[in-house]
């Protein structure tokens, strides 16, 4: 299978492509193809942009993971907008491009997160839920997803709402380490607080 994939240097598109890139051909969009090509390989074809893609229908399936770290810094108008920006952007042009396509790829496989259901404490939620308030991750995400969408009526359009994903030594796990290993983690406040998480693997 030949893949287009954004955001493949990141925690789970790096995983996905170390461990299928003997069985599919991959092509990934970097803002550095040196240090891409040092994490992932010389066995991926590297790009600048999706905008050196001259015909998207040359790939079986999309794969657009694409987006600035949500918790790398704190949150400013400037973040903020960079976060937007990183997201929003590269889907509109994949999906306006799907639409395009004479021959539009079988699939496009779009990142999401699970703020689109926003603030919910213990309450289980399923893919039907819709957010009761809104705040920055549900605007995020519900505007993330609208634009992957627009590419509905040309191809399969799956949205991948990821929690907080946990890898040894890498990722959110490898910054909420540290306090324990010095004695400083344990419970905050009643110790009841909810955090939906999934394993890199799963």
């Amino acid at each position: 299978m030949n893949i287009l994939m954004t955001g493949g240097t990141g925690l789970i598109g790096s995983a996905f492509i170390h461990k299928y890139q003997d069985t599919h051909q991959f092509t990934v969009t970097t803002r550095n193809k040196e240090r891409a090509s040092k994490k992932l390989g010389d066995k991926v074809t590297l790009l600048s942009s999706v905008d050196e893609i001259a015909d998207i229908g040359q790939f079986d399936v999309i794969i657009n993971l694409q987006g600035e770290g949500i918790a790398d810094k704190r949150w400013s108008d400037s973040r903020k907008q960079a976060l937007k920006d990183s997201r929003w952007q590269v889907t509109e042009k994949l999906a306006a491009m799907i639409n395009k396509a004479e021959k539009p790829p079988k699939a496009f496989l779009s990142g999401s997160a699970i703020g689109y259901y926003g603030p919910r404490d213990a309450e289980p939620v399923n893919e039907d839920h819709v957010a009761e308030h809104k705040d920055f991750a549900v605007t995020l995400c519900q505007e993330w997803e609208r634009r992957a969408l627009a590419a509905k009526d040309a191809t399969r359009v799956v949205l991948l709402r990821t929690g907080v994903v946990l890898a040894k030594g890498e990722g959110a796990l490898a910054k909420m380490l540290p306090p324990y290993k010095f004695g400083l983690g344990g419970p905050l406040g009643e110790g009841n607080q909810m955090m939906s998480w999934i394993q890199l693997d799963d």
